[in-house]
């Protein structure tokens, strides 16, 4: 009998893009939920109530858990750490080394992957195609639409293009 292979680590060995991961979920409308997005790849996630860290991620067992942060966090800060933490799970980190010392590296190439990464899986530049012109641009509709905070709305229409 074959073993299966958990959904995350195919993910990670083709290297999944964010809209190849909801096209896969059958996720076609926001808001995002992130969670629910690792738990169907397989990750377990967990909350912690006061924590020196947003966001961790940890291999138990062979499985992968990200552990997050709920104290001063508000829910779209939680999502986007969340998806922040699979786009190091799935993009480039070794699981190993998952999440050792990156408060020091905030700025550094792997923490800009992982948020690139989150803005994509959270706000997918296809639907915004579609929300920015019938939100007429109003980035409080647009943030609360995807379920995000409108600092990041905000990042993502500026650095990304819409």
């Amino acid at each position: 009998m074959q073993r299966r292979v958990p959904l995350w680590r195919r993910a990670r060995e083709e290297r999944w893009k964010p809209s190849r991961i909801l096209r896969e979920l059958g996720i076609t409308a926001p808001p995002i939920d992130a969670e629910e997005i690792a738990t169907a790849l397989g990750v377990r996630v967990g909350y912690r109530g006061w924590a020196p860290w947003a966001g961790k991620l940890s291999v138990e067992r062979d499985r992968p858990v990200i552990l997050v942060t709920q104290l001063g966090q508000t829910e779209a800060r939680q999502r986007f750490t969340i998806a922040h933490e699979l786009g190091h799970l799935l993009r480039d980190e070794p699981l190993d080394e998952a999440f050792r010392g990156h408060d020091a590296q905030r700025n550094s190439d792997r923490e800009v992957r992982a948020n690139r990464f989150a803005a994509a899986l959270l706000m997918p530049l296809w639907m915004l195609d579609y929300a920015v012109p019938a939100m007429k641009g109003d980035l409080g509709k647009l943030a609360a639409a995807f379920g995000v905070s409108e600092q990041a709305m905000a990042f993502r229409l500026e650095k990304w293009g819409r």
